[in-house]
């Protein structure tokens, strides 16, 4: 039996970022969680945990906040594969080490922003997930935005607070699933480092895409469509 490949949204964003990609992987049952309308940091865990006892056999593919909520839900729940795009066990700095992340004043700034200026701050998000040489899917994406559902200031500032306060690098060396990260070399949201520290701590398969930004199941949507489709076909045949 074929794993429901279920999609886990980054901050402030919907279930159209995904199309392109899930053009690709067609043959697959496929659900979507996205973060409107939480009512708590909390809330963010509890749709996937819920999401995932509906199904009898997920893969979690998360991308930069729903990277973070697939490794820790994957901890306590059965899953039979972890996909992260762009993603962390830490979204900020760790003020006691090297750890690569944003420094929380930056994301506090962001979440002033949010409360000022919502369209105006997520314009300016939406822009800085895309690389200098991916100015055309920059171009492009308030198009997509547009097939958005609104989100409301709380729910936005919410997910901003998981950010700032979800650290899971503790749970790494619980998860005994296969993991494959796709990550961006030139990704500005969630650097590179981030990944590289997640595969030095598991069993993990990185690939990294030369100029990519923040979202490659974007600007690579059949390149990341195949590499899951190869993931979660090697994965079954070992079941």
């Amino acid at each position: 039996m074929r794993p429901t490949l279920i999609m886990l949204s980054g901050w402030g964003m919907d279930t159209p970022v995904w199309d392109e990609m899930c053009q690709h992987l067609s043959s697959y049952r496929i659900r979507f969680i996205n973060w409107h309308h939480t009512k708590s940091e909390e809330d963010i865990e509890n749709r996937v945990r819920h999401i995932i006892r509906q199904e009898k056999k997920v893969i979690l593919i998360g991308w930069s906040l729903g990277a973070i909520a697939a490794l820790a839900t994957a901890s306590q729940e059965p899953v039979c594969g972890i996909v992260l795009i762009g993603g962390a066990a830490r979204f900020t700095q760790d003020t006691d080490s090297d750890y690569a992340g944003w420094e929380v004043k930056f994301v506090d700034r962001l979440k002033r922003s949010v409360q000022k200026e919502t369209d105006g701050a997520l314009k300016r998000f939406d822009e800085s997930m895309f690389s200098a040489t991916e100015q055309l899917w920059k171009e492009s994406f308030p198009a997509v935005r547009a097939h958005f559902a609104k989100d409301d200031t709380n729910s936005l500032l919410i997910g901003l607070n998981y950010l700032i306060h979800r650290d899971v690098r503790s749970l790494l060396s619980t998860l005994h699933v296969p993991l494959l990260l796709l990550h961006g070399e030139n990704d500005r949201v969630c650097s590179v480092e981030a990944a590289r520290y997640i595969g030095e701590r598991t069993n993990a398969c990185l690939h990294v895409w030369e100029g990519a930004g923040h979202a490659p199941h974007i600007t690579k949507a059949k390149e990341c469509a195949h590499m899951i489709q190869q993931f979660a076909e090697v994965g079954n045949e070992h079941d």
